[in-house]
C-alpha cells in the first residue's frame, strides 16, 4: 500500500496530529530519503524490499548525516506501517513533541 495516502487518510479521520506535508524521494545532501517533512525536520524511511540490500554502514552514515543537520530519523518496516499505523503516528507525535528533535526510531524491523 501507499504510505503517504494511508497516513493522510488516517490523520484526517482519527488523529489530532497536525497534517504534515511529506515530500517523497527527496534529496538531502548526497542522500535521497523516502519521506521528509522539511518544516518539522522529520525523515521517515519505509524499510521494505527495496531496502533489504542496503549496506548497514551506508544506513548508519546517512542517519548520522541527517541527525547532524537536525533531522529526526524514523525507520518503519512496511509491515509495521500497514498493520500498526497508530504506532507509527505515536512515534511521529513523540518526535514532534521533542524540542531537540533527535529521535532515532526503528519499528517493525
Amino acid at each position: 500500500r501507499n504510505f503517504p495516502a494511508i497516513f493522510r487518510r488516517y490523520v484526517r479521520k482519527h488523529s489530532d496530529l497536525p497534517l504534515l506535508r511529506f515530500r517523497r524521494q527527496h534529496p538531502i545532501g548526497p542522500y535521497i530519503v523516502d519521506f521528509v517533512s522539511l518544516r518539522h525536520k522529520v525523515v521517515i524511511e519505509a524499510d521494505g524490499i527495496s531496502h533489504d540490500t542496503d549496506d548497514p554502514g551506508y544506513v548508519e552514515a546517512r542517519d548520522r548525516f541527517l541527525r547532524e543537520r537536525g533531522f529526526a530519523v524514523l525507520h518503519f518496516s512496511d509491515d509495521f506501517i500497514n498493520h500498526d499505523l497508530e504506532g507509527a503516528l505515536f512515534a511521529i507525535r513523540r518526535v514532534l513533541d521533542d524540542p531537540n528533535n533527535q529521535w532515532d526510531y526503528t519499528a517493525g524491523g
